[in-house]
């Protein structure tokens, strides 16, 4: 049987609407399932965490949501060795399906998980925030005031300025109304332009599993699984969620001007021909800033930190797509 994960509310409301039409698919094809809607109260994180922290048998699990939907998933689930994990793609962004190249036909999707059969293994990343600031209300319930708090990640983890982006996308009043005219992207596209102008560029001290670099005057610094986010920007074109390491990308030293320049280069991963990007693999990443800047998890943002880092869990989560 597969238990059907959905938040209703995602993609201003769009999230909902698909899921019924998905739903007669399982009718049709006469499959067992269970479903179940998150809620302000009991949201995905809780749901998955509930379906596995004492399952004997292995769980099948169909997340309908878009990329935060898929990031609370993975932080809700207890034990990936007993989950196989069916994705359908119904939010905004959908920069997960993107990396994953799974069709743009949601029910195409569906039919293929309802096989049940395991397409491939992919790597969960982790990041370790040393301190936090700036708690946003409703982030998860581990984010305390002054304790260190792990979360995890599907696509990647960036400190700095895609991550300021993302916080203002979140409190952004023009984002529900472009969803419903299928612009979100736009709110994206059009924040980086507004965060660049005020956005302080930090000394950043970067550790990899090779060695430290310091960067005088880093925007940011991203490490991803996936090659994709931000709503379809190829930050790190290199990306592979199955060799064991985190593609992590930096831009340091670069004149304001220059992002209006770099920034559209993005789009297809050709940014990093630019002199002050850089692209490099790691198995682990620490990163340490000369002040509290924001952090995001596949776009999800809960705080400001100094200190965080990053690694992978392993070729760990088995996907049905």
């Amino acid at each position: 049987m597969f238990h059907v994960v959905v938040n209703p509310a995602g993609a201003s409301g769009k999230t909902g609407k698909q899921w019924k039409k998905l739903e007669e698919i399982l009718h049709n094809e006469h499959v067992s399932y269970d479903v179940h809607y998150s809620t302000p109260v009991f949201g995905i994180e809780d749901i998955c965490r509930d379906l596995t922290k004492n399952a004997e048998d292995s769980v099948d699990l169909i997340i309908v949501g878009g990329d935060g939907t898929m990031n609370e998933a993975v932080n809700g689930i207890t034990d990936f060795s007993k989950v196989r994990l069916g994705y359908v793609p119904a939010g905004s962004g959908n920069d997960l399906a993107r990396s994953l190249s799974l069709p743009k036909d949601r029910s195409e999707i569906l039919l293929t998980i309802i096989q049940g059969e395991v397409r491939r293994t992919v790597d969960v990343g982790e990041v370790t925030f040393h301190n936090t600031y700036d708690i946003i209300k409703g982030s998860p319930k581990a984010f305390v005031p002054g304790k260190p708090v792990n979360r995890r990640f599907m696509s990647g983890c960036g400190i700095g300025f895609d991550a300021h982006i993302c916080q203002q996308v979140l409190v952004s009043k023009f984002k529900n109304v472009l969803n419903k005219v299928h612009l979100g992207k736009l709110v994206y596209v059009a924040t980086a332009a507004k965060v660049i102008m005020t956005e302080k560029m930090v000394p950043f001290e970067i550790t990899t599993a090779e060695g430290s670099t310091s960067y005088g005057k880093c925007l940011f610094t991203v490490g991803m699984n996936e090659p994709y986010e931000g709503g379809g920007f190829r930050f790190c074109p290199h990306a592979d969620d199955q060799d064991g390491k985190l593609t992590m990308c930096t831009a340091d030293n670069m004149r304001k001007i220059d992002f209006f320049r770099i920034f559209p280069y993005a789009y297809h991963g050709n940014h990093l021909k630019f002199r002050g990007v850089t692209e490099y693999a790691s198995e682990t990443l620490d990163i340490k800033t000369e002040e509290p800047l924001w952090v995001h998890t596949d776009g999800e943002v809960a705080c400001r930190s100094s200190r965080i880092s990053m690694r992978l869990l392993g070729n760990q989560l088995k996907l049905l797509m």
